[in-house]
């Protein structure tokens, strides 16, 4: 609440939602209602123009008979064109996500990192960025984040205080460990001093990438599925989730199976002895 407040008082922030994220295995604290779900502040830039795309989910079926959960009453009809070639139907989400679950228990997450599931940054990025975007996350963690903004077409940019080691395994499995170039639009975010005094970006067989022991516990079907999308308008005029060309490289694959995206930018390491800025 504390947070909300302080950003409330910023002139240059916009407040858009709350979102609530359901927790599967809260835990009781003594005097007081425990805690069963996250929450994720949207705030928005007030100067330029913001992305907002309608972000659509699968309805809930039963396992046995494959009907719908829920009943939509005369707004099924609605929802008819946002179906899938397999007849699912996608409604758009809320302000509370449930079908989503922490990754505490999660065999392949790493020891004392706070790793969310790919879905939770996966329709953040869907929602609030468009192919070709540049995602930032300071605070990359096992490399969730980073690994939505790849599946999802996006230029990202990953830092982290500690040793980032359960990011560079992320990454090296499902976007491979060949690195290249960044491309100038990533380099443009860094002022020429910090590229040149800071950022280091030499690919040699050395790189830390390339030492870390890839991802084997690899659940394609749960943890590492996508469980959002975006439709397009009626008017044609809402942003489409990028469909890129893939081909094939060594080690990565995204989730569905197909090989990893060629679209990748190395991870930079600090030069010795730069000071941090």
């Amino acid at each position: 609440m504390d947070l909300g407040a302080w950003m409330n008082s910023l002139p240059t922030l916009e407040y858009k939602s709350w979102i609530a994220v359901k927790m599967k295995a809260g835990f009781p604290i003594k005097g007081r209602v425990h805690p069963a779900h996250y929450g994720l502040l949207h705030y928005t830039k007030r100067e330029g123009k913001t992305t907002f795309n309608v972000v659509r989910s699968k309805s809930p079926t039963c396992r046995k008979c494959g009907e719908l959960l829920r009943d939509y009453g005369g707004y099924k009809k609605t929802y008819e064109r946002f179906t899938d070639s397999d007849g699912s139907l996608w409604v758009q989400i809320s302000d509370f996500w449930e079908d989503t679950r922490p990754a505490r228990q999660e065999k392949s997450r790493e020891f004392q990192i706070n790793e969310l599931p790919l879905q939770i940054p996966e329709r953040v990025i869907l929602m609030a960025s468009n192919p070709g975007d540049v995602i930032l996350d300071c605070f990359a963690g096992g490399g969730s984040t980073l690994h939505a903004a790849h599946i999802t077409g996006r230029y990202w940019i990953g830092s982290d205080i500690g040793m980032p080691t359960g990011a560079l395994r992320r990454l090296g499995t499902f976007a491979g460990q060949d690195e290249e170039k960044p491309d100038p639009k990533i380099s443009n975010c860094f002022t020429e001093r910090f590229r040149k005094e800071v950022l280091q970006v030499r690919l040699t067989r050395s790189r830390p990438v390339k030492k870390v022991e890839l991802l084997s516990h690899l659940d394609k079907e749960g943890k590492y599925s996508s469980r959002s999308k975006v439709f397009p308008q009626a008017n044609g005029t809402a942003n489409i989730s990028l469909k890129l060309e893939t081909k094939p490289s060594k080690g990565g694959h995204t989730p569905d199976g197909r090989a990893a995206l060629t679209r990748r930018a190395p991870i930079y390491t600090p030069k010795r002895g730069a000071a941090r800025r």
